[in-house]
């Protein structure tokens, strides 16, 4: 009788303990979601106040200079991405999000190589996922 009785216990133990776990998880992904919407506002903020600083038309050798001037850190390609935050995903796909401003350049030579003389098109938000 003691052993279904202790048996029953534990097995409401169990019960009890995945009940917490998961309300714990809905609560994170929860608090992580708002945490998520904030900081996108506050990124596109960001974004806008850039654009009045680095209007189009803009020189990449100038947008570099503000970036500089900034003190952000900045990845130079085809586009400069700027790195604001990343943040772990609360799925099952992906790892994490990165969200970038992303300042993008029309050519100012014919070529693929980015030039100091291409001009600032568009000042975006970018993320991206490192997913499965």
């Amino acid at each position: 009788m003691w052993k279904k009785v202790t048996a029953s216990i534990a097995v409401l133990v169990v019960i009890c303990s995945l009940i917490i776990l998961h309300r714990r998880h809905e609560a994170q992904k929860a608090h992580l979601r708002l945490e998520r919407q904030l900081a996108q506002s506050l990124y596109q903020e960001f974004v806008t106040r850039s654009y009045r600083e680095t209007p189009a038309g803009t020189s990449r050798s100038e947008v570099k200079k503000y970036l500089d001037g900034q003190k952000l850190l900045y990845s130079d390609g085809r586009e400069i991405l700027v790195k604001l935050r990343e943040f772990p995903d609360d799925g099952p796909v992906c790892d994490s999000w990165t969200f970038y401003a992303s300042y993008e350049f029309g050519a100012a030579k014919s070529g693929f190589d980015p030039s100091p003389q291409d001009r600032l098109s568009a000042i975006s938000m970018k993320t991206i996922g490192h997913c499965l």
